[in-house]
């Protein structure tokens, strides 16, 4: 701005960038090359702050994204803050900016002011609004025209201004009419939200000229985030599925403090339930355990063997570069073999070249049987007892550890920071166990009553109740090692999303089944003895509403001590998808020591 005088009052500059965005055979491209979006939706909310945003905050969260192999991030459901863009555009995240317009609420009731001629201009104002203020950063690559609003003529009004004002980016929006789960959405991207896989191959077949783009899925409420592997395996398959948008990246909450003076972090979402706790991190971003899942199914470096690794043969890594544009130069490969849980040797490759798209194959300098030196793991300068030890006894369990790691730090991860990981079990010529001929164990004597049957052996006892059907008690050396009674368990407490869908959910139907509250009864006990083992056959049934399920389990108890437990459970009837299908026991404390 220049003053009367030609002197400047005031200069405002914003730092720009160039790329190219086209639609081609049915896939987005930057720079030509076809791109996928490993995203995650994202709400501006700040534990201290609320929707107030600092660029502190801003930084962590993408300094967080990188780190675990996200790429992408869908500004649900509004346009961000300006700084937001800058800092995407500084560390390289893509951006599906989003319009502020979303009318959950009147859609979910079959109302919706975009197919209403007076909220036309409302619409209209929007689109022009984000794509006047955004249009310079170039780590936007979708426009998005709003949220679950329906569909109507006042969006398709809105992407003509956009078009007509920025004709380079496509367009996206998830409604359409009607709305089903394999019904088109129109603009330039098929998009979904939640869909099953099967649904996701299918939208796809239906327009060969648009890429398919997720923009939520994989709803992060509790810990959860399951079958993403799955969805990747189907997006890894079809080039014209371009990726998908977690919801969400940060769980609501506000840092307050009680009367007593406590601070504590108050999930505010009173009205939609649990639905605030929908984050991969907590409001003060510490990540949550399913983040975890998504950074190995998003890392762009994909670890795999051509065949299964034996000892004795040469271990060999395909190293297969996903990236879009980088080759795998900046990163080295550490590995590990482990044994028992235990390193037993570690070596580092640091001659990673594969390009975008091509497969390098790493042999490592693993070696099995070796004599151990422990100053390649400690230091230490002569083998230490637990070493030799380990030395001269060479079965047991090995898997080969290996971790992609950075080079040198970056602006968004310091330096030997795990970009990503993989284990590969490593087969061994272990020595055959010992086997010890059934006349070499010592007797048993079984005695059975009204109330129960009881095995004897050399230091032991084993109860088996009748009125429960199940293995009671467990003697050694005078004392009981259970606390609980050997159980079938189909009951679990439900997760958030088990409880989502009200009558419909999983927890609604379990509960209507009376999985929550059913016991098993005993039927019959069986009982076969031997002179140096004693089988028992417990059968039981929990009656349901609306079927059954017979749990037989056959008990063997040897001469040693040694008792084998086999459970087959056979339902009948209509019963819903179990919540568990497990035998628990609890046992006494002296078994940890």
């Amino acid at each position: 701005m220049i003053g009367p005088d030609g002197q400047a009052l005031e200069a405002v500059s914003q730092r720009v960038g160039f790329r190219e965005m086209t639609l081609t055979d049915g896939q987005l491209l930057v720079n030509g090359k076809p791109v996928t979006f490993k995203g995650v939706n994202r709400h501006e909310f700040d534990p201290n702050t609320g929707r107030v945003i600092s660029r502190e905050s801003m930084v962590q969260d993408i300094k967080l994204m990188k780190q675990y192999n996200i790429n992408a991030v869908r500004t649900s459901h509004y346009p961000n803050v300006t700084d937001w863009y800058d800092l995407c555009d500084e560390y390289g995240l893509y951006v599906i900016d989003e319009a502020n317009i979303e009318s959950h609420d009147l859609w979910g009731k079959g109302q919706t002011p975009a197919a209403k001629p007076e909220w036309r201009d409302a619409f209209v104002a929007r689109g022009r609004a984000i794509v006047e203020r955004d249009k310079n950063h170039p780590c936007i690559v979708i426009w998005s025209l709003g949220n679950e609003t329906g569909m109507g003529q006042n969006f398709k009004d809105m992407a003509d201004i956009i078009r007509l004002i920025d004709p380079t980016r496509p367009i996206h929006y998830e409604g359409r009419q009607p709305y089903n789960s394999t019904s088109l959405t129109s603009f330039d991207i098929i998009s979904t939200m939640y869909p099953s896989v099967d649904d996701m191959v299918k939208l796809m077949e239906k327009d060969s000229h648009r890429p398919l783009i997720v923009c939520e899925y994989a709803h992060a409420m509790g810990n959860s985030v399951g079958n993403l592997k799955e969805y990747w395996a189907a997006i890894d398959k079809y080039p014209r599925m371009q990726g998908a948008f977690i919801w969400d990246w940060v769980d609501q909450g506000l840092r307050l403090k009680n009367k007593e003076g406590k601070t504590f972090t108050d999930h505010i979402n009173y009205i939609d339930g649990a639905n605030a706790c929908d984050g991969l991190v907590n409001p003060d971003r510490t990540p949550q355990p399913e983040l975890n899942e998504v950074k190995m199914v998003y890392q762009y470096v994909k670890l795999n063997t051509a065949t299964p690794l034996v000892s004795g043969q040469p271990v060999k890594i395909n190293v297969r570069n996903t990236y879009d544009f980088q080759s795998l130069e900046p990163f080295r490969l550490e590995w590990e073999l482990i044994r028992n849980g235990d390193v037993v040797q570690r070596g580092v490759e640091t001659n990673l070249v594969a390009k975008p798209g091509q497969t390098q194959v790493v042999t490592l300098p693993v070696r099995l049987n070796a004599t151990l030196d422990t100053r390649m793991i400690d230091g230490n300068a002569r083998p230490s007892p637990t070493a030799l030890a380990e030395r001269n006894a060479q079965s047991g369990e090995y898997f080969l550890n290996v971790s992609v790691r950075l080079k040198q730090a970056t602006s968004w991860a310091p330096a030997g920071h795990e970009v990503a990981t993989g284990q590969f079990p490593v087969k061994t010529d272990s020595p055959a166990p010992i086997v010890i001929g059934m006349n070499r164990i010592a007797t048993v004597k079984m005695t059975a009553t009204p109330e129960a049957v009881v095995v004897r052996g050399k230091e032991f006892t084993v109860v088996f109740d009748k009125a429960t059907g199940a293995l009671s008690q467990w003697i050694y050396k005078g004392k009981n090692l259970l606390t609980q009674r050997l159980q079938a368990s189909f009951w679990r407490v439900p997760t958030d999303n088990d409880e989502g869908g009200g009558s419909a959910s999983f927890a609604a139907r379990w509960r209507k089944a009376g999985l929550d509250t059913a016991n098993m009864h005993p039927v019959g006990i069986k009982l076969d003895p031997r002179p140096q083992m004693v089988r028992v056959s417990c059968t039981n049934e929990l009656v349901g509403v609306g079927g059954r399920i017979l749990q037989q389990t056959d008990y063997i108890v040897y001469g040693t001590g040694d008792v084998s437990v086999s459970t087959t459970y056979t339902p009948t009837g209509t019963l819903p998808h179990w919540p568990e299908l497990a035998c628990s026991f609890n046992y006494q404390p002296v078994l940890l020591t």
